[in-house]
């Protein structure tokens, strides 16, 4: 058994949801149990050490059952992810949520810009999205869903 205490986790994208909108090149950390500790912006995530990438955009606070609320996102037409992000129900990625406010200084604080507070979710799952077409941010047919925590 150990009992050190484990790091947190760094997942870095091509985008976010904030729930106001998408911010470019975000860096979130978050603790073992999967909540969010913080989040930046970082052009050059490949620069801080154990940091994953996943192409796409973050999504945190979506609906834990999130394959059945990807699939009713994708019935839509026009699918335009924003718009269906909006959509979901208070508490999950769309609705409305508690202030987020990432501060402190952290190892990446010297590579990455820190975010001004945001509003975000602090239940739900953090999924990202991937396969877009980016230019419109519509859905398309290779768009797929991906659960990056388990809470």
């Amino acid at each position: 058994m150990n009992s050190s205490v484990q790091p947190p986790r760094r997942i870095a994208s091509n985008l976010l949801w904030t729930g106001d909108g998408l911010l470019r090149d975000p860096l979130v950390e978050l603790a073992p149990d999967g909540s969010i500790l913080r989040i930046a912006q970082c052009a050059e995530p490949d620069r801080l050490a154990a940091t994953e990438f996943y192409a796409g955009v973050l999504v945190p606070g979506f609906p834990a059952d999130y394959r059945a609320a990807f699939s009713r996102m994708c019935a839509h037409t026009p699918p335009f992810l924003p718009d269906l992000l909006r959509a979901l129900p208070a508490g999950a990625a769309g609705g409305s949520h508690p202030a987020f406010s990432p501060g402190g200084n952290t190892p990446f604080s010297s590579v990455c810009a820190h975010t001004p507070p945001f509003s975000t979710c602090t239940e739900g799952v953090l999924v990202v999205i991937s396969g877009l077409d980016y230019e419109t941010m519509l859905l398309t047919g290779r768009s797929c869903i991906r659960c990056l925590t388990g809470r």
